[in-house]
C-alpha cells in the first residue's frame, strides 16, 4: 500500500454514465476479486439480484446504482494506491 498523506481525490460522479452494463458490474466485481455471494454482501442484496444486474436482466436500482458509480470512479486512484 502506498502513503497518499495529504493526497485528495475528487469524484464528479454526475459525469459517469447513468447507466451501467452487466458487464460493467461484473467487471468491477472481478476488480474487487469477490464473488457474487461476497459481492451481494457488499451490496446488501440477494445472490439472485447480482446475477441479473450481471446479465443485463434487470437494471441497478437508484442508491445501488450510486454506490457502483462511486466504486468505478475511485478505481483508478485504488490501482495506484494498492499497487506494489
Amino acid at each position: 500500500i502506498r502513503s497518499m498523506a495529504g493526497a485528495t481525490i475528487t469524484l464528479n460522479v454526475d459525469q459517469l454514465p447513468d447507466d451501467l452494463t452487466g458487464q460493467q458490474v461484473r467487471q468491477l466485481r472481478a476488480h474487487f476479486g469477490q464473488t457474487q455471494t461476497q459481492f451481494a454482501k457488499t451490496m446488501g442484496c440477494k445472490i439472485q439480484t447480482i446475477g441479473r444486474w450481471e446479465r443485463g436482466e434487470c437494471e441497478v436500482p437508484g442508491t445501488a446504482r450510486q454506490l457502483l458509480k462511486v466504486l468505478l470512479a475511485l478505481q483508478p486512484a485504488m490501482d495506484l494506491v494498492y499497487s506494489d
